[in-house]
């Protein structure tokens, strides 16, 4: 996970490593192959993911549609049949809704939605850019507990969220936690050695 303050650098970091910006200064190496100039559809077909924060989902189509986009921009040869079996299962208030259209439903449903459509495209690295804001304590806790499942398949998962408490609820399934601050990482460990550091201390605590 990769925490920060507003304005610290966490999504433009997420985006390059997606490829929606092109660094100038470092590389982005995905499997020993630098993919950092790679326009964002061949990073996506390499197996990178990114779910933007806020609204991410196209609102006039139906959940089930909205899905069948990340089915087509993933591996081939997989069964989508299976794909989206499977992701129904991760999130069963999104079978229920599957003819609903996506405008209509909640917010924590339009991020679950976003979620999955990430999972459709069966990613090696899906990113999360706050997939926590705006959202009330229960959703998160179900959201993060589905990211448990997802770690269980084997993908891995880059979360960026801009307060500390949310790192601190569920430290169990983090396994590591990096504090990044005015486009620098200041800190790379385990979250219960980040409370000590001076920085999120004055960040966060105002200490």
């Amino acid at each position: 996970m990769i925490i920060g303050p507003n304005g610290a650098g966490k999504t433009t970091f997420l985006k390059m490593i997606s490829g929606g910006i092109k660094p100038a200064l470092c590389k982005v190496i995905l499997d020993g192959e630098d993919v950092s100039q790679l326009p964002t559809s061949e990073v996506i077909k390499k197996g990178v993911v990114l779910v933007p924060s806020g609204k991410a989902n196209f609102p006039e189509l139906t959940v089930e549609e909205n899905l069948r986009l990340g089915l087509y921009v993933g591996k081939k040869g997989v069964s989508r049949k299976e794909i989206l079996s499977e992701i129904y299962d991760l999130f069963p208030v999104l079978k229920e809704r599957r003819t609903q259209v996506a405008g209509t439903l909640s917010g924590g449903e339009q991020k679950m939605l976003a979620i999955a459509r990430g999972l459709a495209a069966t990613p090696k690295i899906l990113l999360l850019d706050e997939p926590s804001f705006g959202l009330a304590p229960k959703v998160v806790e179900s959201i993060y507990n589905s990211f448990r499942k997802i770690k269980e398949t084997g993908t891995s998962i880059i979360i960026s969220e801009q307060g500390i408490s949310t790192a601190l609820d569920f430290r169990e399934i983090i396994d590591q936690v990096y504090f990044i601050i005015n486009h620098e990482f200041t800190f790379r460990g385990k979250i219960d050695e980040l409370e000590s550091m001076e920085d999120v201390r004055r960040v966060y605590f105002g200490v």
